[in-house]
């Protein structure tokens, strides 16, 4: 697992690459040390649920059950990796989703609509999060189309089609507090 943070006037950044479930099970103190950084109850109900799921595998899109997720459904978001563009496709977007970006993803590659150091941020991360199958945590901040600067929490979880690839994610997105220590 490793971590970058930067600051600078527009935006703070956290992003974690978590334990990769590739090839070995990662052990629980992995999973417990990427698990602490997470800050919303939903981003941990979330990533239990995918735990949940994982059976010697990341879970399949089938495996898993909107039923199942119905309190997350809003601040969910469903895509599919389009290796020739460098980009993903949104599949879906929940509605807290679409109301925190102030316009809806879904249908649209997320090179179209979402702050270009998102977009480089997914690129960068992506051999981690498709190849090794390893979660990424996302802290940024956003002022979408004049609204008011919120920081937000975004978790992203590899998912399989069929086969053993990763080729899509499922992400969950919630506005989170920032306490930075006074200078």
């Amino acid at each position: 697992m490793h971590m970058v943070v930067s600051d600078n006037t527009a935006s703070f950044y956290e992003r974690i690459v978590g334990p990769s479930f590739a090839q070995d099970w990662p052990n629980p103190a992995q999973i417990n040390d990427f698990k602490h950084h997470l800050r919303s109850d939903h981003s941990r109900q979330l990533f239990a649920y995918w735990l949940m799921k994982c059976s010697g595998d990341i879970p399949r899109r089938a495996d898993l059950s909107p039923h199942e997720m119905k309190g997350l459904l809003p601040r969910l978001s469903i895509w599919e990796h389009v290796p020739q563009a460098d980009a993903v496709h949104v599949r879906l977007a929940g509605t807290y989703v679409v109301e925190t970006l102030a316009q809806d993803p879904s249908g649209h590659l997320n090179s179209d609509i979402l702050p270009p150091e998102w977009v480089e941020a997914m690129r960068l991360y992506g051999a981690d999060f498709y190849q090794g199958k390893a979660p990424l945590y996302f802290l940024s901040s956003l002022a979408p189309y004049g609204r008011r600067h919120v920081h937000i929490e975004f978790l992203s979880l590899p998912l399989r089609r069929e086969g053993t690839k990763a080729t899509m994610g499922i992400g969950i997105m919630d506005r989170v507090e920032i306490y930075k220590a006074a200078s």
